[in-house]
């Protein structure tokens, strides 16, 4: 199977032939910066155990429709979740539900 690898815009694209089309994208992290030593940590911890993909599209999908104003696919991550919102907002004197 022919494979081919081509860069556009800062993405990099795989593809296989009759397989399907890999976009990969990269970023980068300040290693001086505590919070982003903290993040390149997690990282490397969902590297090593294999999770990595799945928690970074888990998190940009969470952040894409919380931008939305949405909170499904939040509530179907942490199910628990609005309980401890209602909860936060309460021991505030706001309004829970």
């Amino acid at each position: 199977m022919d494979e081919v690898h081509w860069e556009d815009d800062g993405v990099a694209y795989s593809a296989k032939q009759d397989k399907r089309l890999r976009l990969q994208f990269r970023f980068w992290l300040n290693a001086y910066d505590e919070k982003d030593r903290d993040l390149i940590a997690y990282i490397k911890a969902n590297q090593k155990a294999r999770t990595f993909q799945k928690m970074l599209r888990n998190a940009i999908g969470l952040y894409w429709t919380l931008q939305q104003g949405r909170v499904d696919w939040l509530v179907t991550m942490f199910p628990g979740i609005k309980d401890r919102i209602d909860d936060y907002y309460r021991s505030r004197g706001g309004q829970g539900r």
